[in-house]
Formats: structure tokens, sequence, C-alpha cells
């Protein structure tokens, strides 16, 4: 791919969760957030070669995508996103970015997929890839990316669009009191974030 995608991230979606605040207090659960957004910007990074965007805290998916991409035709989703690039929606969910989820969003975008969706096992999605502007799938409501449904929910509206998906690999988020004693059970776990989940 000639120009590295542009990388959107869903900054708003970074608000520790009651439950989480619950089990860890809210300082705490507040710093797993910080970690968690400042992993996925410096992923994003990583992959847009210094394009990542954090959206505003009240922004939704499509007004996100429109404002780093005003240019784009958003009218019959034709149109290649602004400056023949691609776009990726990123949810800080993850305690860890991997380059296995670079080179899959890559992959697929050269395979010619126009959408990939990136699963989180319980609900949602962390990840949301499109070579061109689909407004089917941007029109969904806000609570799509975070429902139980979202994976059929979109599928469907890329399936109407009348476009090739892609599928990145499910992982687990770190939302809930069930990834927190998943995620201290994994070896790999990073000392920051022990700290913070003990």
């Amino acid at each position: 791919m000639a120009t590295p995608p542009a990388v959107v991230v869903m900054a708003g979606a970074a608000r520790a969760r009651p439950e989480l605040s619950e089990l860890l207090g809210a300082d705490r659960a507040a710093g797993v957030q910080r970690v968690l957004l400042q992993r996925a910007m410096e992923w994003g990074g990583a992959l847009s070669a210094g394009r990542a965007i954090a959206a505003h805290d009240d922004e939704s998916v499509a007004d996100a995508v429109g404002r780093v991409f005003a240019g784009a035709d958003r009218g019959d989703g034709a149109g290649g996103v602004a400056g023949g690039s691609a776009v990726v929606v990123v949810w800080p969910v993850l305690p860890a970015w991997r380059p296995e989820h670079s080179e899959a969003v890559l992959d697929d975008l050269a395979a010619g997929c126009q959408v990939s969706v990136a699963p989180v096992f319980d609900a949602g999605l962390y990840l949301l890839s499109m070579a061109q502007v689909v407004p089917a799938v941007l029109s969904l409501p806000e609570e799509t990316w975070d429902s139980p449904d979202a994976i059929g929910l979109v599928l469907a509206s890329v399936n109407q669009a009348g476009a090739d998906v892609g599928l990145v690999r499910p992982e687990r988020a770190l939302r809930g009191p069930g990834d927190v004693e998943a995620a201290l059970a994994d070896p790999l776990l990073d000392a920051e974030l022990r700290a913070l989940l003990t």
C-alpha cells in the first residue's frame, strides 16, 4: 500500500467502566485506561506513519472519520478515503497491540477487502478498517460498536454495500473483572499493567 492508512482512536471509549472502578478503585482504573489509550495511540501512530488522531470524547465514529477525511466522498461509498488512503478506527481496549494486528489490517487491505473487523470476545470491536468510506457502516448507531451483536450488524451493513470483508483475530479486552483476572493469569502481561491491576 503506497499510502499508510490513517488511524482514528476512539478516545472517549477509554473511560473506565463502573465495574472496573469498583474492582480497582477510581484512580487505578483511570490509570489502566490511560495506559490502554496510550498504547492504542502508539500502535496507531506506527501503523499510520504518524497520522493517528484521538477522537473527541463525545465524537461518533462517523463524525471522527468525517472530520479527518472531510474531502472524502461519503455520499455513495464509491469514492476512496481522501488522499487515496484507508482509515482504521481503533477502540483502546486491548492490553497489548502487536505487529500481528498491523499485519492483518494491511494484508486485508492488500487483498482487496474494503472493510475489516476485529471483534472483542464478549462484545464489540477493537478495530474497524475501511479501504473506502462505507456509509452503511458509518450510519450504524454508536451503541453498535460496544454491542454483543457488533459483528452481525457490521457484516449486514457491509453486505448491503456489496463490499468485501476481512476478519482480524478476536481478542480479549480489558474492561471488567473477568478481563482483569485473565490478564493477571497471563505470564506475558507487562509490569506496568500488572502493577495497576493488583
